[in-house]
């Protein structure tokens, strides 16, 4: 220890951030997510209360209709009506499909409008508006279902308590992709019929390599990663109902929803079926063995169609698009794997070698100019600041430069035409997909299809190779066949017609046929149709799944993609004489020649601009619009489209439309104002714990939020309370809270008439703030006004002396924080893996602002992260140098803090204050001054994969890794001896280990853990007679680390 001339001796200081980051402060939530112009409505019906942008009132209106008709249907299957109105929010500013539900604070649906590509696992859907309510409807009863004791504990913690919300993800996603599969129209619909499901199934089974029931119940992404607990869980649910009926699956969830026994599925289970799910998993694998066995034999007797990899990828890849070059000598393709960002790479076929040519886009089909010096594509990019569209990019490969060609134009499928000058493909509205021609040279775009009936979905439109008509994928009346057009407007032939995904199509070079992938006989296939007579002929035939073939230039043979069981491999099969293939039914139902199309001849089609996204007088959206129902054909004046029309979103039974008059949204008529949950925490501090509840709300926009919660701290016995509210509508987004919390500053001994008393010194601290934060691509910037009033309540009580030795009273002014950050990490990464990340701020408490004299400060303080990835697969360098400054006044109790190995993250306590520097080897906060400095190094290395869980026990373990570091820093006083070697001779060097672990816990909260040793190997006899907080051994033999959250 070391005394100071007042007479007052200062130890170890406790820090304080847990506290501040469990009442949010300094906490910004997301500024707003969807553009502030858009002018939002509100349509009413007797349970939801559907909110969507003006442009979106047709959908909207239909979404309504087939929320009332899920309330009903599941409602009546789970006997369980959620009580009030669920509040549905309609958005069309993201070109991916999905939805989202959640119960907390209220019952909330997000709905997009888009649909989903016809590659992607969602491609089976009679009518996709109503699959999505179905499966996102089904949560939330599914959530919010509840009875027996959990009655009244949910009046007092609303959906805080929800059993059904702790059970593993295969169960709450299976259940919803039940409902989406049992309540179609047709005899196909969802998930749990698809013949991609199917596949994915039959290779495990065949392959040996059927996962166990934990693997499919934690967030791994080992294939096939999250989308395991939807295929999985939804084919294991579909058995038990097949089996023993759908009463008893529902009585299961029922007994789940009224039982506090969180995470005792088993027991549940055992109860209805009088098995544990252990012995049912392995049972509903034993029943599909045969039948997968059957069909693989059924294939092979056919013959097996030889395969010959391109290159090597590795497991869990999945490639999204390929495509020749003109000259046959490479091969672009765009892929993704948990080890590997989204990539778009050229393969030299001659020398195996591949050129990485964009990173961090997703490119969903790539196609080379005719002179094969370019390369085209389409991807997300985020379009003026709220939306994420897709638009085209362009490679020019010998300068090695992307460039992108249209802005907001949601734009994807894109395919050169012959001669070079023009991209055809397909652009989205309002849930419907359409065909459109941009122009290269004058950069403008030509649309062909706005007659086509709303909620038509045009896919992978090709040109063929004299440019004069287009093959497309099309997706009308719960049917995706493959539709040949004239260029000059006219339906020249529907090539399929049936149930089966027919996609991914391209031409030939002869002109003459097309080559697309078809599930038609129950695997996904590729197949050659005659464009003219309409002849169509197997082409491969294998056991688990072959897409979106390229023929090479010279047509002997293609690059496909196929699956292998654990992901996608780039595979070149032979192509024959055509002749010589098998002919197969395509189903074709149309008759032969020329019909009606939904292609505009060129004469009448529209020229927009190609950035033509923006927003009109009205702030709304305008995208590339169809024609509107009802409207006139340009040129023979017959009305197009309308009312005499079936309902073209399913061709099925029609649910009506909902009539009630919409009015103008208003976030003060809903859910916003009264509190709809009660959350309680709990967190653990060196020498006690605090522990309270939280409440709040928000509108269904998020435009306005609030929250107040009242906290109680063990150590020194005090009661807090905090509240704020947020406005996010706008960018900047403004935030105002108050907060009452307490503060362990740490010892001080004091010397009373000749006796050193120890003291420990708490404050209670009174805080107000306002806040404006403005986040902005890589980088957020925040400006804060705090004004804090500090005063003692320690134990025993400070002496009036001895409390004007410290500094308490009024701490007030502006602060400013920035972030900056461009880190890059996979889904298998054990930290970031690449890139920068600095943080910075600036405190000013001065008089001005009503700071008292002998307070007065200016803090400088933040770090700067540097991330650098080694030759070993998730090995990482990573380097952080942090530092903090205070001028003028110096408190007693200091500023900055150094020592310990306090974490960042979920349920970690402080470790990423700005105020806090942790030097492994020192114990907690085990020097506080005006002055910090800290340089850490860390090599991390990943040691197993884990991505296993225990049974159905709410623990999965994701990867286990280890770091070795070495920290080295000091803090000090103004004035201060530093010691020699130009100030540094008082740095001290911690150095260790630590083992980590990736784990998630409850079923969905992630967690970091860390667990190691470090040692100060320099300047150790500053240390003293400290002890470490976990051994309560002296410090000079090392500390102990047992933390949660990253190191940094």
């Amino acid at each position: 220890m070391k005394f100071i001339d007042l007479g007052v001796i200062v130890g170890k200081r406790y820090l304080v951030w847990a506290v501040l980051l469990i009442l949010g402060m300094g906490q910004f939530a997301n500024a707003a997510t969807t553009d502030p112009k858009i002018k939002w409505y509100t349509i009413t019906t007797p349970h939801f209360r559907v909110i969507f942008p003006q442009k979106n009132e047709e959908t909207a209106r239909k979404v309504a209709a087939y929320a009332e008709e899920a309330y009903d249907i599941v409602g009546g299957k789970f006997k369980w009506h959620p009580h009030g109105k669920t509040n549905m929010v309609i958005t069309d500013h993201n070109d991916e499909a999905n939805g989202l539900t959640t119960v907390l604070p209220y019952k909330y649906m997000n709905i997009r409008v888009t649909s989903p590509d016809p590659g992607q696992s969602l491609h089976l859907y009679d009518n996709w508006l109503r699959t999505l309510i179905m499966h996102e409807y089904t949560h939330v009863v599914h959530l919010d279902q509840r009875g027996g004791v959990v009655t009244p504990l949910r009046y007092m913690f609303g959906s805080t308590v929800s059993p059904n919300g702790a059970t593993p993800g295969w169960i709450r996603e299976g259940i919803a992709t039940l409902q989406e599969t049992d309540t179609a129209h047709s005899h196909h619909n969802g998930r749990g019929d698809t013949t991609y499901s199917d596949m994915i199934l039959r290779a495990a089974i065949l392959q040996n390599d059927f996962p166990k029931i934990d693997q499919v119940s934690g967030p791994g992404w080992a294939w096939p990663g999250a989308e395991g607990q939807y295929i999985y869980g939804v084919k294991f649910l579909q058995y038990l109902q097949s089996k023993y009926g759908s009463a008893k699956l529902m009585k299961f969830n029922e007994l789940t929803s009224h039982s506090m026994l969180f995470f005792a599925i088993n027991h549940q289970a055992k109860r209805v079926w009088k098995k544990s799910f252990y012995k049912l998993w392995k049972e509903w694998q034993a029943s599909i063995r045969p039948r997968y066995e059957v069909e693989a034999e059924r294939i092979r007797q056919r013959g097996i169609t030889e395969l010959t990899p391109v290159t090597k990828l590795g497991s869990d890849v999945t490639i999204t698009a390929l495509d020749y070059s003109p000259d046959g000598k490479t091969i672009a393709y765009a892929m993704s794997s948990p080890h590997e960002n989204p990539t778009i790479k050229l393969l030299d076929l001659e020398t195996g070698k591949h050129r990485t040519l964009v990173r961090k886009l997703t490119a969903n089909q790539l196609t080379f100019s005719p002179d094969g010096k370019t390369l085209y594509f389409s991807a997300l990019a985020l379009h003026k600041r709220y939306n994420l569209f897709r638009d085209l990019f362009a490679v020019d490969l010998e300068k090695n430069k992307l460039a992108q060609l249209t802005h907001g134009l949601r734009a994807q499928d894109p395919d050169v035409s012959p001669d070079g000058n023009s991209i055809l493909f397909t652009t989205n509205d309002d849930g419907t997909r359409q065909l459109a021609v941009y122009d290269i040279q004058k950069k403008k775009v030509t649309v062909l299809s706005i007659a086509a009936p709303k909620y038509t979905q045009y896919s992978h439109p090709r040109w063929s190779p004299d440019g004069k008509m287009i093959v497309a994928s099309v997706w009308q009346n719960g049917q995706r066949d493959i539709y040949l057009y004239t260029i000059k407007g006219q339906l020249a032939r529907k090539l399929t017609d049936d149930d089966s995904i027919d996609g991914d199509v391209d031409w030939m070079k002869d002109g003459r046929h097309v080559i697309f992938s078809s599930d038609r006989s129950g695997v996904s296939n590729l197949y050659i149709a005659d464009v003219f007579t309409g002849e169509t002929r197997q082409l491969s035939n294998v056991l688990t799944g072959v897409f979106s073939a390229a023929p090479a230039p010279d047509e002997k043979s293609a690059v496909a993609m196929y699956y292998t069981g654990k992901g996608y491999k780039l595979m070149r099969l032979d192509i024959p004489n055509i002749n010589t293939l098998p002919i197969v039914d395509a189903g074709t139902k149309s008759p032969k020649g020329f019909g009606k199309s939904y292609v505009v001849p060129m004469n009448q089609q529209k020229v927009i601009d190609p950035d033509l996204y923006d927003e009109d007088t009205e702030g709304e959206q305008t995208g590339l619009r169809q024609k509107s129902e009802g409207s006139q054909d340009q040129k023979s004046g017959q009305r197009t489209g309308g009312a005499q029309q079936a309902d073209t979103s399913s061709g099925l039974p029609f649910v009506p439309e909902i009539k009630t008059p919409k009015t103008k949204y208003n976030p003060l008529k809903g859910p916003l104002l009264l509190p709809h949950y009660l959350s309680p925490f709990f967190s653990t501090l060196d020498n006690g714990v605090i522990f309270g509840g939280i409440t709040g709300s928000s509108d269904p926009l998020n435009r306005h939020s609030w929250q107040a919660g009242i906290n109680y701290r063990t150590d020194s016995d005090h009661l807090g309370f905090s509240g704020s509210y947020t406005y996010s509508r706008w960018r900047p987004q403004f935030t105002l809270n108050f907060v009452n919390y307490s503060a362990n500053m740490g010892f001080l001994t004091f010397n009373e008439g000749g006796t050193l008393v120890t003291k420990n010194i708490y404050e209670a601290r009174n805080r107000g703030s306002v806040i404006v934060a403005y986040p902005f691509k890589q980088q957020s910037i925040a400006f804060m006004y705090s004004f804090e009033h500090r005063n003692s309540i320690s134990r025993p009580a400070l002496l009036p002396q001895e409390d004007t030795l410290l500094n308490f009273g009024r701490f007030a002014g502006p602060q400013i924080f920035y972030v900056f950050s461009n880190v890059e990490k996979t889904k298998a990464a054990i930290s970031g893996e690449k890139g920068t990340r600095i943080r910075a701020m600036g405190v000013f408490n001065n008089t001005f602002f009503g700071t008292l004299s002998d307070n007065v400060q200016e803090i400088f303080g933040g770090d700067i992260r540097q991330y650098i990835p080694m030759p070993w697969l998730h090995h990482v360098l990573a380097f952080r140098l942090g530092g903090g400054i205070a001028f003028n006044q110096q408190l007693v109790q200091g500023t900055f803090t150094l020592g310990g190995s306090l974490g960042e993250g979920q349920l970690s306590a402080g470790g990423d204050s700005m105020y806090y520097f942790p030097l492994r080897g020192l114990p907690v906060a085990s020097l506080s001054r005006s002055r910090a400095l800290l340089l850490s190094s860390e090599y991390r290395m990943p040691l197993m994969y884990v991505q296993r869980g225990l049974g159905t026990m709410p623990f999965y373990f994701n990867t286990l890794h280890l770091a070795f570091f070495a920290d080295y820093g000091n803090a000090w006083n103004k004035n201060e001896s530093l010691g020699g070697y130009a100030g540094f001779g008082n740095f001290m060097l911690g150095t260790g280990a630590e083992l980590r672990a990736d784990i998630t816990i409850g079923h969905g909260l992630p967690i970091f853990g860390r667990l190691g040793y470090a040692i100060i190997v320099v300047n150790r006899d500053r240390i003293g007679g400290l002890t470490d907080n976990v051994l309560h051994t002296s410090a000079d033999y090392g500390t102990a680390i047992l933390q949660l959250g990253t190191s940094f």
